[in-house]
């Protein structure tokens, strides 16, 4: 199977990082957040038509690639969430406001890109996650 935009799918690297520091301080919950975000991220960007797919245009995805995007959209709201938790468990540290910052202008870089750019924005996107998610552990 050929990759048809690869920086969306490799950038999912990134995750392997506070995967490895979430177990290293046996964070394990976490962990299988971490983990079930990087595969299922991998498997919809692999399977997906090319460019972005927005909620309100599913309608020319196959059974499969809507199955994906929802367990890749749960997961990932899951691991924000999670997160956000860690971050209200250690009374909102210094990190926090670090991960808000990288969060947020992910969020506006990511809105703001042409939907021809999908490609690069969501790998960006996929990079700046994964630092903010270094910041909760």
């Amino acid at each position: 199977m050929k990759i048809r935009e690869p920086f969306s799918v490799y950038s999912n690297i990134i995750f392997l990082i506070p995967l490895y520091f979430s177990f290293y301080n046996e964070l394990y919950i976490h962990a299988v957040l971490i983990f079930l975000v990087f595969i299922s991220s991998i498997f919809f960007h692999t399977i997906k038509p090319i460019g972005a797919v927005w909620w309100n245009d599913t309608e020319r995805l196959t059974t499969l690639q809507k199955i994906a995007l929802w367990k890749d959209t749960i997961f990932a709201s899951c691991l924000v969430i999670f997160n956000l938790f860690v971050f209200w468990q250690k009374s909102f540290p210094i990190e926090f406001y670090y991960a808000m910052a990288i969060f947020l202008f992910g969020l506006g870089f990511f809105f703001s890109v042409k939907k021809e750019h999908y490609d690069f924005s969501q790998g960006i996107w996929h990079i700046l996650v994964g630092i903010a998610t270094m910041f909760a552990i």
